[in-house]
Parts: structure tokens; C-alpha cells; sequence
């Protein structure tokens, strides 16, 4: 299971999280997590890192940050959405 953030937590402990695990997910509002995944995109220094994308869960707007040498989009959000669902039953 994925680890998802919320828009509070730090922009570093987000990219530290996905250099060690590869995949994470960042959950809140819709313009709060595409403010923090800009920020993640910002401070990224490795090239393999995408922090581009967003899903309009039902519940909540999730941010997809995944690492292009181990994921694929689809494969990256299947995970994210799943370790959501599975963090909030």
C-alpha cells in the first residue's frame, strides 16, 4: 500500500517518500493538491520523478507521484486510488 499524503505535510517528506517507495499519493482539495503537486514538481531534482497528474476521486482530489521507471500512469494510479480507498473504507 501506497502512502498518501494531505496538502499540510511537506513538500520534502513528499519527495523523500517517493525516492525511497517509488509511488505516493497526496489527498485534499482540489486546488490545495494541485498547489502542493506544482510545489513537488518544483523541488524535484530527479528527472524520473513524475508529479504531474490528478484524480477526481469521488471523495477527494488525489495527486498521482510515481516514479516513470517503475510505474506507468495507468499502473500509478490504479495504486493510489486503491491504497485511498483502502486508508478510507
Amino acid at each position: 500500500m501506497s502512502k498518501i499524503f494531505s496538502c499540510s505535510d511537506s513538500t520534502t517528506a513528499i519527495i523523500n517518500e517517493v525516492k525511497n517507495n517509488r509511488i505516493v499519493g497526496i489527498s485534499g482539495g482540489r486546488l490545495e493538491v494541485r498547489a502542493k503537486l506544482k510545489d513537488v514538481e518544483d523541488l524535484k531534482n530527479k528527472s524520473n520523478i513524475i508529479a504531474q497528474s490528478t484524480y477526481n476521486h469521488p471523495a477527494t482530489e488525489l495527486a498521482i507521484i510515481y516514479d516513470e521507471n517503475n510505474y506507468t500512469y495507468e499502473d500509478a494510479k490504479e495504486e493510489i486510488i486503491n491504497s485511498y480507498d483502502k486508508l478510507n473504507p
